[in-house]
Formats: C-alpha cells, structure tokens, sequence
C-alpha cells in the first residue's frame, strides 16, 4: 500500500502492522494488582505443568485481534491458551489469520469496571470465535465461572465443579 504526504509517496513497511495491531491495548491493561497477578500466575501454571509434554502457547494480557484490516475488532482476555502453536516471546498481539489456530481455553479475572463486558458480551464474542472452554473469576464475589461451547447449539453451557468443589478442564487435563 503507498501513501502520499505532500510530494512524496510512502510505502507501507511490515512494522506498519504492529502499528495497525499494537500490543499495548487499553483494555489488555489490567485494573489492579491482583487480576495482573492472577493472570501471570494461570499461565505460569499452565507453563510448568505442560511445557514438557506438547507445543503450546499461553499469554497474559495479550490482544487477540479477530478480523484482518479490522484493528477495533479485537478483544484482552487475561489469559489465554492455544494448542499446537509455538510460544513466540516477543509476540505484541494475536492475529487469528496469522495463527489459523483459535486459543481454545480463555480466562478473565472480572473488574468491577468492566463487568458486564468481561461476563455477558466476551461471552458472545468467545462463542462466535469458537472458544472450547471459558472460565472467569469475579475477585469480589470469589465467584469462578466454567463454561464449556457446545458446537452443536453454539452456546456455552454452565459446568459444576467435581466431587472436591474443583472445575476439570479437559482441553489443559487439569484442575
């Protein structure tokens, strides 16, 4: 893509789209001390308890953009998890037409700012992306959520926990 500023046209370089898809989102930001703690502290459990069995990758507080030329269409979760793709280091965001892989567990710690997005419209949203597993946690309530899609209805389903009052996730084979 060329652009002209006065007389002389300017090309677009690669890093131009870390512009258009910046890691540094407001809403990736978390509200506090304890969802950023939260949140490193479930991929870290993620790391240590998988790292040495599969390919992988999980992030904390990392944009997920949704629809290429579309930089508003995206959404913060948390936490994250992908099955399948490398862990890259230095990645500011995620481009699902870069990755062809949708994160298939999502975590959210909910911000009494943001409730209802974090609860009710993320919930849609990870729906139509077709996010196998939800869960959030609402910090002042300590109430925690499991949600499972069902590909058939397209719709989450309410999970309970086991015996032992904890929720199994089935996709990380893990409590």
């Amino acid at each position: 893509m060329t652009t002209k500023i006065g007389s002389k046209p300017l090309r677009r370089t690669s890093l131009d789209e870390d512009d258009l898809y910046p890691g540094d989102v407001e809403d990736a930001m978390p509200e506090g001390n304890l969802p950023r703690l939260l949140a490193s502290y479930i991929v870290e459990i993620i790391f240590r308890v998988l790292a040495r069995s599969r390919k992988f990758a999980a992030y904390a507080n990392l944009p997920i953009y949704y629809e290429e030329g579309s930089p508003r269409k995206h959404v913060s979760p948390d936490a994250f998890f992908v099955d399948g793709v490398a862990y890259a280091k230095r990645l500011r965001s995620y481009q699902l037409w870069k990755a062809h892989v949708v994160p298939q567990v999502v975590f959210e710690i909910v911000s009494e700012r943001h409730e209802k997005k974090d609860v009710e419209e993320n919930r849609r949203l990870y729906a139509q992306l077709g996010v196998s597993e939800y869960y959030w946690f609402n910090p002042k309530t300590g109430k925690l959520c499991a949600l499972r899609f069902d590909t058939a209805s397209r719709v989450y389903q309410e999970r309970q926990p086991n015996s032992l009052g904890r929720y199994e996730s089935p996709i990380l084979g893990m409590e």
